[in-house]
Order: C-alpha cells, then structure tokens, then sequence
C-alpha cells in the first residue's frame, strides 16, 4: 500500500480506498470505499492516468468482475 491510500504493483496503480466523513447539524458520517481496477486497458485507452494498470493489464486476460468481489468479500468477513 502506497501512502496514503493506493495499491501498486510495482510502479502501476491497481487499487485505490477513499474514506469519506461527513458533518450535518449533530450527525456525522463516515463512507468507506474501494476501487479496483479490473478490465480496463489503460494500455490502449489513452487514459490520462500513466501510472494506472487493471488487473486485466497484469494477468493479459479478462478477469471476473463477481469473482474479485467475492473474494474481497470474503477477505473482508
């Protein structure tokens, strides 16, 4: 994990988290996130984010959307 909330594989990144918190009157919240990167190719897309890769990028095939989610699922339970 890259500081302060990234995921890298080696100089590329795959994986981001984004804590939110919010204040309304006497209320306050928090939201928790993650984003992962699975299929997009940020090889060919053009994508203004150059140090950006997907899972798909990495393994060179299609990954499973609902398997990386069961899975982080899981490792989050």
């Amino acid at each position: 994990v890259k500081f302060p909330n990234d995921v890298w594989i080696g100089s590329k990144k795959v994986c981001g988290t984004l804590i939110d918190t919010g204040i309304s009157g006497n209320d306050c919240h928090q939201s928790v996130g993650i984003g992962i990167n699975v299929n997009e190719d940020f090889e060919v897309s053009g994508h203004s984010m150059t140090e950006a890769r997907s899972l798909m990028n990495f393994l060179k095939a299609k990954v499973s959307r609902e398997a990386v989610l069961a899975n982080v699922c899981n490792i989050l339970e």
